[in-house]
């Protein structure tokens, strides 16, 4: 996630790169911070194997970002990068 900050109408930038066995990956968002009680949202759906995307945040707050890998057997993996964002100028 670049930059871990922003305002309000800004883009964050997206990369992502997975290997080994992952048969299907996808990158998901939720507001806030805990991600026990997180409502997952699908930003892209069967990423791939590599790439970058812009996403537009409108709200104030704190985000979660979530790279989420699959295996043939449905087995998964992810990692969770959180983003801030802060009003608008």
């Amino acid at each position: 996630m670049t930059p871990a900050e922003i305002k309000a109408g800004q883009s964050v930038g997206i990369r992502w790169s997975v290997s080994g066995g992952t048969a299907y990956s996808r990158i998901l968002r939720a507001q806030g911070t805990d991600p026990g009680t997180a409502k997952w949202k699908v930003v892209i759906d069967n990423a791939g194997y590599i790439g970058q995307a812009l996403d537009r945040l409108d709200k104030a707050g704190s985000y979660l970002y979530r790279l989420e890998a699959f295996n043939l057997l449905g087995e998964s993996v992810y990692k969770d990068m959180p983003v801030t964002v802060t009003g608008a100028e």
